[in-house]
């Protein structure tokens, strides 16, 4: 579950949704919990490891993203994600930058056994080891535009993914 919890972090940081700071309730809903846009570093890795064979600093602007939680009678947890934000993403090694959307809207749901879906509607990105590349179809820094859904096991795993038919390499696009 650890494990899990760290993924789903990492890939809710890429959409700077991590919560690295404490939420607030929007002062005119307080239903709506204000998420933090928060600086992102991914490091260089070499190529056999995937993601981009240089380090990638991230960095949100205009973000102004909020999630609203419901807690099932069984326990399940849905954390429905709306709003806007863009990242500028800086290849490290060159110094070149894009803005990208990652908006979303989407919904990260964890399950009572453990297991966790994100489902994302609209534009979001996400990084991927190699080995998930190659399992899944998808480049190591992933925008997907339009609907998509990724399957955490209990232990981290990601274990299934139904990319958005409209994907954009992002370690092509800073390269």
């Amino acid at each position: 579950m650890k494990r899990l919890a760290v993924l789903v972090s990492l890939s809710l940081a890429l959409l700077a949704l991590a919560a690295a700071g404490t939420p607030r309730a929007a002062a005119k809903n307080p239903d709506h919990i204000l998420l933090p846009a928060v600086p992102f570093d991914l490091p260089a890795l070499p190529a056999s490891d995937g993601i981009c064979a240089f380090p990638v600093h991230g960095e949100p602007v205009d973000a102004k993203e909020f999630m609203t939680v419901t807690t099932l009678p069984d326990g399940t947890i849905v954390q429905h994600v709306r709003g806007s934000v863009k990242l500028i993403l800086t290849n490290e090694a060159t110094g070149k930058s894009i803005t990208v959307n990652a908006s979303g809207p989407g919904y990260i749901t964890f399950l009572p056994t453990g297991a966790a879906i994100i489902q994302g509607e609209g534009t979001s990105v996400y990084f991927y080891t190699l080995a998930q590349q190659q399992q899944f179809g998808v480049p190591g820094l992933a925008q997907f535009d339009g609907p998509f859904t990724q399957v955490f096991a209990p232990d981290g795993t990601l274990t299934s993914l139904t990319p958005s038919p409209h994907v954009t390499d992002l370690c092509a696009a800073l390269a």
